[in-house]
This record gives C-alpha cells, structure tokens and sequence, in this order.
C-alpha cells in the first residue's frame, strides 16, 4: 500500500471507488451508483461532489479504508443569489486545502488552517474558468484568460496576463504551476526566472496533469507522454502509449501515473523510464481516474 499513492475511480454508472493497492483487488466504494459527479485526491485527502451538488471531504487512512467507514463530511460550498446551489469542480491538496466552482462560476477557497476553516469568495460569478490547488498555493483561470496564483490569504497574483487563452491550470505537490491554453499547447511555470515553458509540441496537446514533480500530457493523436521536471523544467517527454490509447491521466502527489486506456480500462505506474504498466479496473470499466 501506499498512503500518498492512493487510487480512485469512477464507473461509467457514477460509482466512485478508492484503492490502496496497485491492483484489480482490494477496491472499496464511496459512493454507489448514481450518487458520484466528482472526486478529487491527494495523499491521504479526499473530496467529492455527489449526485446532489454537495461537496464532501474526509481524510482516509488505509485503517479506515480498509474498513470502509472513510466517513465523508459535508462541507457546501456557499452558492449565490438568484443561482442554484450545487459545485462544478472541486479540488484537495495533500494538506486540505481546497478549491471550487459553483454552479454561477465563482470560486471559493478553504485554507485547512486552525481558525480559518471558512470557504473565502476568491472570484465573482462568471469569472472561474479553472482552478486547482497544491501544497497551499491556488492556482485559477479566470474570465479574461489568465493566469493567477494565491500563495499566502487569498490574494491573487497574475502568473500569465490576460488574453492569453489559458483554458486549464495545474498546481503540483510542491506548488509548481502549468497551464494548457485553447490553442493545444501546455506550459511549466519556472519560477527562478519567471517563465514559460513549452512542453510538448506546440498546439499538439488536449490535457495536462502534473503530480510533485512530474508532468504528463496526452497529445492530439491520443498519446500520453510525462517527465520528471524537478532539476530541469526543459526535460524532454517520454512516450508512455500508443497512438490513441490514452484518454484520460492523472498524477499523484508522489508522481504515480495512470491513464484510462482506449479499451476503457486504467492503469497506473511508479516510474518513467524503468517498470511498465500495471491494470487496475476491468476493461470498459473506468470513466475517470484519480491519484492520491
């Protein structure tokens, strides 16, 4: 088992399971069948939006997995005048805090520091396209396509200026920072000299995710691809499928890697350039797949 290499899945009639074995055994359910519609992790963090629009979050131990009373606790995410209630995305870092939309798009912060447990309004209806969260900083795009972080309070502070088409941002377990815009291309924030730069070929790229320090992309041919960007951001990708065989990734808080196969099955792996691909879900039985 691995504590801060957790798995989590979603079937395609939204269950959501967690496991903490790099196997096809060993799943234990969270929510049943038709109760599921997000989930999020990191280490030993879980967060969910069930059926309903509520988010949830629990902290889960292998004890208490292994027993299956992970006991989820409601936390909604306030909702605004004249909208209805309910939370679009929903995001946990390994340390608890979290970010959300709601359903009017705006975005609400929850620092898990003694006395400030609170949802703080981080950006009006409308104006969050994106966000995501890691070892404390908070990452979103708004309205204008750009770029911004939150490092310490609540404070936004622009990493890409608007106009600049960012479509999604991605904050990794050590708050490194990388985006993907509208015109396919994904970015890695260096933070020494304050610059971009481009993973991947240029306009060649539909998703990104980035785990501590490692980035793995899936390109326009439906290719997942990932490097280790911890000593050199202009690390080059290694190819990990086949043309068309990743439809879904994700990255773990410790670089554990997984995609959703084009058979619809997952599978999940430690290293990039040594050991291979292990299944963990029946074939056509993943939808989505998270890593703690």
């Amino acid at each position: 088992t691995s504590r801060s290499g957790r798995l989590g899945f979603a079937t395609s009639v939204y269950g959501a399971f967690l496991n903490d074995k790099v196997s096809k055994d060993d799943w234990k359910r969270v929510l049943g069948n038709g109760d599921y519609k997000w989930m999020s992790l990191s280490g030993d963090y879980v967060a969910v939006i069930n059926s309903a629009g509520v988010g949830h979050v629990a902290t889960v131990s292998s004890q208490s997995l292994a027993a299956g009373t992970i006991g989820l606790v409601p936390l909604p995410i306030p909702s605004e005048p004249g909208y209805p209630a309910g939370v679009k995305k929903l995001v946990v870092d390994k340390i608890g805090n979290m970010i959300a939309i709601n359903n009017c798009g705006a975005a609400y912060a929850w620092r898990n520091i003694p006395g400030e447990f609170k949802w703080v309004k981080m950006a009006n209806c409308g104006d969050a396209i994106d966000v995501d969260v890691g070892n404390g900083r908070f990452g979103l795009v708004n309205s204008c396509r750009g770029v911004y972080i939150a490092d310490i309070g609540y404070a936004w502070s622009q990493r890409k200026p608007c106009g600049s088409k960012a479509k999604n941002v991605v904050v990794g377990e050590t708050g490194r920072l990388g985006m993907l815009d509208s015109g396919k291309t994904a970015y890695l924030y260096d933070e020494g000299p304050g610059r971009w730069v481009t993973k991947g070929a240029v306009g060649d790229t539909i998703a990104v995710a980035l785990g501590k320090d490692r980035l793995a992309i899936i390109t326009s041919a439906g290719a997942m691809f990932a490097t280790d960007v911890k000593t050199d951001v202009n690390a080059g990708m290694t190819r990990l499928t086949a043309d068309g065989d990743a439809l879904a990734i994700a990255a773990g808080s410790n670089d554990r890697l997984g995609v959703i196969a084009s058979s619809g099955a997952a599978f999940v792996r430690d290293e990039i350039t040594s050991g291979g691909w292990v299944q963990v879900t029946n074939t056509g039985d993943a939808k989505a797949l998270f890593i703690g």
